[in-house]
């Protein structure tokens, strides 16, 4: 096992000295990949699978909602396990479990097998070990870098989910709407082998030379999580600021395709079109910087969110649609941003996955519950309800933001 060191130096920060960082390449590169079929295909690829196999927007909401919601429950042990034995290994065994279950999945849907049961029970598997590769990655990329690169790194991280979000979605709903359910989930296999292959080539870092007791280091995790201000704030503010995406991603192909009529190529476009606001906003902030203003830049992006959720509940067609996706990417970007600068400066470093593990369950976790209450209300009372609720949650998160103390010594 070798140690993953940061690279020095008195230069201003660039972009150009992450990718000199050992390991930063390849780390890039799977964790992309992971992205790419695990948070931009899925979520669109499971939903429209239900609403053609099924028939029911509430199914499509529960498959999103036990996607997220049982592992979310774990991410405290995962937490303790990334710090006890490093991180690369359990975001390998991410990427296997996840390979596994598209290709059953695929099979299922193939021989016209595939039920409620079956594809849920896949839903819980996947959330199971998500938080894993999540926590592992985000806890990786500040381990091996210096701290006057977090904020570069942060945007790059950031413009990476954008460029997933912005692509597999499309490609996602293109693909579906041409083939069908089952090559789509096959191709998310096949490029899950091509993420494990990459994984090879990225070093472990050594986190801790004498680990004490899992169980003691979990308990240790959950109360300096639970005792940071900083860090409950922002896990409750980012899960109601995904209160919009996770209605979105519910919602719209029920307006687009149930409703407008509309192939599930155009949902994929839409997504896309959020994802540039969201590019062009997270490249300026990554450029500018976020340090001792991050709260302002968060309470701006949840506004923005909140407005371009508006504009999609009241849009008579497509283009205001499209507007409105526009403004939801744009309030995003500089928001996360912001997030996880701030998150990474309120962290001590050795409790960075048990701490990134536990904010990643709380950033969300209003994601799948919001998809759940979506297909509900769509469901019984269309989707007007449901988008109303996509508005005010980032508007209440502005209120937690409010609890973060300014001086880091009173935490």
């Amino acid at each position: 096992m070798t140690v993953a060191r940061p690279v020095r130096g008195g230069s201003p920060p660039s972009y150009a000295e992450l990718w000199r960082i050992p390991g930063m390449r390849p780390l890039a590169v799977s964790v992309g990949l992971s992205r790419w079929v695990l948070d931009g295909m899925l979520p669109i690829l499971a939903v429209l699978t239900c609403l053609r196999l099924f028939g029911s927007p509430a199914i499509a909401g529960l498959v999103v909602f036990l996607g997220t919601v049982p592992g979310l429950v774990l991410t405290p042990f995962a937490g303790a396990l990334l710090d006890r034995r490093g991180r690369i290994a359990f975001i390998r065994i991410d990427v296997f479990v996840a390979m596994v279950v598209f290709a059953a999945l695929a099979a299922l849907i193939a021989a016209d097998r595939l039920t409620v049961p079956m594809i849920a029970i896949a839903a819980v598997v996947l959330s199971c070990t998500r938080p894993l590769a999540q926590a592992g990655a985000r806890a990786q990329v500040p381990t091996i870098t210096p701290e006057r690169l977090w904020d570069r790194v942060n945007a790059v991280d950031t413009a990476m989910f954008t460029a997933v979000s912005l692509t597999a979605p499309a490609a996602a709903s293109a693909l579906f709407g041409l083939l069908g359910p089952a090559p789509v989930f096959m191709v998310g296999a096949a490029l899950l082998l091509v993420t494990a292959a990459v994984l090879t080539r990225v070093p472990e870092t050594v986190v801790a030379s004498d680990p004490g007791s899992v169980w003691e280091e979990t308990r240790t995790g959950t109360r300096y999580f639970f005792r940071n201000r900083t860090l409950i704030s922002l896990a409750l503010s980012s899960s109601l600021l995904n209160f919009a995406p996770g209605t979105i991603i519910v919602v719209l192909p029920i307006i687009i395709v149930n409703h407008m009529q509309q192939s599930a190529a155009v949902v994929g476009l839409l997504l896309a079109i959020e994802q540039v606001g969201a590019a062009v906003a997270l490249i300026v902030a990554g450029r500018l910087g976020t340090r001792g203003r991050e709260v302002p830049l968060m309470a701006a992006g949840a506004v923005a969110t909140a407005v371009g959720v508006l504009l999609i509940l009241v849009a008579p067609g497509i283009p205001l649609i499209a507007v409105g996706m526009l403004i939801v990417g744009a309030g995003g970007g500089p928001y996360w941003v912001a997030v996880y600068g701030l998150r990474q400066r309120r962290t001590v470093p050795h409790m960075f996955a048990r701490a990134f593990a536990l904010s990643y369950a709380g950033n969300v976790a209003g994601q799948p519950l919001s998809s759940a209450i979506a297909g509900s209300l769509s469901s019984a009372g269309g989707v007007v309800p449901a988008l109303a609720l996509a508005v005010a949650g980032p508007l209440l998160g502005i209120a937690a933001l409010l609890r973060i103390p300014r001086d880091p010594a009173t935490e």
